[in-house]
């Protein structure tokens, strides 16, 4: 229904009542109309949703936001079959250049891998892209987090980056404080895990893959 409404300076205007709502004016209706099919508009909706998300999870205080962790963690690229320590393979190469593309404006300050040349491998395109030496992760359980946490200098939100191997990450992981049932099966390169570890509270996993879908090879029982 319509109703008539007067202005500041006393000419009615016509608007649009709907039932139990205050008077809407066709000015204003027909205002947002052109507004919301703007690309403009599209873009300022956007930028709201975004500000109010961070408004939302942002810390109280400073100190609590430097104290959160965000772990990195992904298998090494795919490898040869022969050898004790076989490298990566072509297709690898790429997957590991594909990573260090991906994580280049990340904001990662430490890299970990094992010992094998596989883990390295895979973490060197990211560690020359980042100007950071990769270390050897331990391999003591208990002593992991506390190695993560002293990790990467005083920054704003401590980023690492694991590189380890398909029965490495899942322990991994459930040591910092995620699910203790994650299995990465043998072809599975592609898989990333992004582990938050705030100063209090329980740790979130992000399960992410990356890349081409990896071919099937045989293993000869390498990780």
């Amino acid at each position: 229904e319509r109703v008539g409404v007067r202005g500041r300076r006393g000419r009615r205007r016509m608007c649009r009542a709907h039932a139990g709502s205050t008077p809407t004016c066709g000015r204003a209706e027909t205002y947002m109309r052109i507004a919301w099919n703007g690309s403009i508009a599209r873009r300022l909706v956007v930028a709201l949703l975004l500000t109010t998300c961070v408004m939302a999870v942002w810390p109280s205080e400073s100190r609590a936001q430097d104290e959160v962790t965000t772990v990195i963690l992904v298998r090494h690229a795919e490898r040869g079959a022969e050898g004790d320590d076989p490298p990566l393979l072509e297709a690898g190469k790429q997957r590991a250049a594909l990573l260090a593309a991906m994580l280049k404006d990340s904001g990662v300050t430490a890299i970990f891998t094992s010992e094998r040349i596989r883990t390295k491998e895979t973490a060197a395109p990211t560690a020359a892209a980042l100007k950071l030496t990769p270390a050897l992760i331990t391999t003591d359980l208990t002593k992991v987090r506390a190695q993560v946490q002293a990790s990467g200098g005083a920054t704003t939100g401590r980023r690492v980056l694991i590189v380890g191997h398909s029965n490495t990450v899942p322990t991994l992981i459930g040591a910092l404080g995620g699910p203790k049932d994650l299995k990465i099966a043998d072809e599975e390169f592609d898989r990333l895990f992004v582990l938050t570890m705030p100063a209090s509270g329980p740790s979130t996993l992000l399960m992410l893959r990356y890349g081409a879908a990896p071919q099937g090879h045989a293993s000869q029982g390498h990780k």
